[in-house]
């Protein structure tokens, strides 16, 4: 056993390699759960042989994040967010010991790194939800981590931090400078990182530009703040050049986006795409009566939303398929049969014309549509400018009269 001047110096280097056992069981899955202990154990006996600051530190950093370990992953293994980690399964007990560790390091004004990691795990452990983070605390901890250990990972999770609390538009702008010095530019989490933002703000083309960037597997380190396959809600039908909204992209309840949103740009220089609403026929049924009429009265308030800000065209529901008839042409003569031209599992239930800028106006605009959340789909796709070719056609016809 080394005398206490050569554990002194030789603490940096062990509390690393402690730090890097505990990493590789918390970052698999459940059979890493022995790994994780056995670091815990091993920080407890650094711990009695020699009681530094930096020591309580890792320990405290240790247990907090151990102690989301039941919540961290759902029954099919994928990587649940922190804010959406039911936090009924947290360990209170572990959280507990681990806040009183941290607090006696930063009492001692001798900490270092992962007595601030600790700290910020700490600020999220106390908190009752997602919500009621205090995320500028969180930015104040990262602001001193970077000065005593400077490093792009640390800037991307302070940039996160800056996110949540003076909004994506600051996120994102730390996060593009970041990715300029392209010190992380082969850093998945970075790119996803900078889709989420994206998608917060409405800009989902250049959301599902940077998740595509990110094909790296969702990282399972602690507060990894986005999950792998963030980008299913975003799909862009190649050729067709139509987005495909999912409730995963309803976000109406930013009341002081949604009427900002709605307020840009009425008609001037305005497009027309048409939104194809289909739903599942079960998913509808499944509702209530209260649902039903819920559903109804919130998505007929939006359309009148859009109407008085000129972004409502034209629209109709639709009976439902059974009731379709199907023309084609069949050995030269017009053939019918019952039924819609293909059966989906999804069924097409209305549609409607949206006058907006561009595709991603468009996109921000329907992102808001309540029936989202009720399980509907929307495919939005522009509509064709024919203006010329129904001006040669007339043409042609009139030469053909005359002729």
């Amino acid at each position: 056993m080394p005398v206490s001047q050569e554990l002194s110096a030789r603490l940096g280097a062990a509390l690393q390699v402690v730090y890097l056992v505990f990493n590789a069981g918390y970052s698999a899955e459940a059979t890493g759960a022995e790994l994780s202990r056995e670091a815990i154990r091993l920080g407890r006996l650094l711990l009695d042989l020699l009681p530094e600051p930096e020591v309580m530190g890792l320990l405290g950093l240790m247990l907090l994040q151990e102690s989301r370990r039941a919540a961290r992953s759902s029954a099919e293994g994928e990587l649940i967010l922190l804010d959406q980690q039911d936090r009924l399964l947290w360990n209170r007990d572990q959280i507990a010991e681990g806040i009183s560790l941290t607090e006696s390091a930063l009492a001692s004004r001798r900490f270092g790194a992962y007595t601030l990691q600790a700290a910020i795990a700490a600020v999220h452990a106390e908190a009752s939800s997602a919500e009621s983070t205090d995320w500028r605390q969180i930015t104040l901890l990262y602001d001193r981590l970077i000065r005593i250990q400077p490093s792009p990972v640390v800037e991307l999770n302070r940039a996160v931090a800056v996110a949540m609390c003076e909004g994506p538009e600051q996120g994102l702008r730390l996060i593009d400078g970041l990715l300029a010095r392209e010190e992380l530019a082969n850093y998945h989490l970075a790119h996803s990182a900078r889709a989420d933002l994206c998608r917060r703000l409405g800009r989902l083309l250049e959301a599902r530009a940077s998740y595509e960037k990110a094909p790296g597997p969702g990282s399972a380190g602690a507060g990894a703040p986005f999950p792998r396959g963030a980008a299913a809600g975003i799909e862009i039908k190649t050729g067709l050049l139509s987005i495909v909204l999912t409730p995963d992209d309803y976000r109406v309840n930013d009341p002081a986006r949604k009427v900002a949103l709605l307020a840009t740009n009425k008609r001037r220089g305005a497009m027309k795409y048409i939104c194809l609403g289909y739903i599942e026929p079960g998913k509808f049924a499944g509702l209530t009566e209260d649902e039903q009429h819920a559903m109804f009265d919130e998505c007929f308030e939006y359309d009148d939303h859009l109407r008085a800000n000129g972004h409502f065209g034209a629209g109709e529901a639709l009976q439902p398929p059974e009731t379709a008839l199907t023309l084609y042409w069949k050995n030269g003569k017009v053939a019918t049969t019952d039924g819609p031209y293909a059966e989906t599992k999804e069924q097409l239930g209305g549609f409607f014309v949206l006058e907006a800028r561009d595709m991603n106006h468009a996109i921000q605009l329907m992102s808001q549509h309540p029936g989202l959340k009720y399980g509907s789909l929307f495919e939005i796709r522009p509509a064709a400018d024919m203006n010329e070719v129904i001006q040669e056609s007339e043409q042609r016809r009139r030469k053909g009269a005359a002729g």
